[in-house]
């Protein structure tokens, strides 16, 4: 009878303590100040655009003659007062050259007998 009673009190006594714990839980997270929103960034010009990324020319903050270039999302990018060059559909599709089997597998250093 004594072991089911100390068992009883050993038992009572973690319940209370981890009840204790779980009310400091449900009293809510501390309440925490909101994120400061990130800017966007400032490039000094955009190379070039693809789909929803923009090349960005960016100069660094500790020496602004060393300029790296990156692509970015758009949404990252401040765009303020920057031209965006625009894609040009007739450019890509000249890029491929097309040409038939013959022209490909004919030797360029092959001499014309004519």
């Amino acid at each position: 009878m004594f072991l089911e009673t100390s068992t009883f009190e050993v038992s009572q006594v973690m319940l209370k303590k981890h009840l204790g714990q779980h009310r400091q839980r449900d009293l809510g997270p501390k309440k925490l100040p909101p994120a400061p929103q990130p800017k966007g960034i400032r490039p000094m010009r955009v190379a070039a655009k693809r789909q929803r990324e923009l090349m960005a020319i960016i100069a660094h903050k500790e020496n602004a003659d060393i300029l790296s270039a990156e692509w970015l999302d758009e949404d990252d990018v401040d765009l303020s007062g920057i031209t965006v060059p625009q894609d040009d559909a007739n450019e890509k599709s000249v890029t491929m050259p097309i040409i038939t089997i013959e022209e490909h597998l004919a030797s360029a250093w092959e001499e014309d007998s004519s």
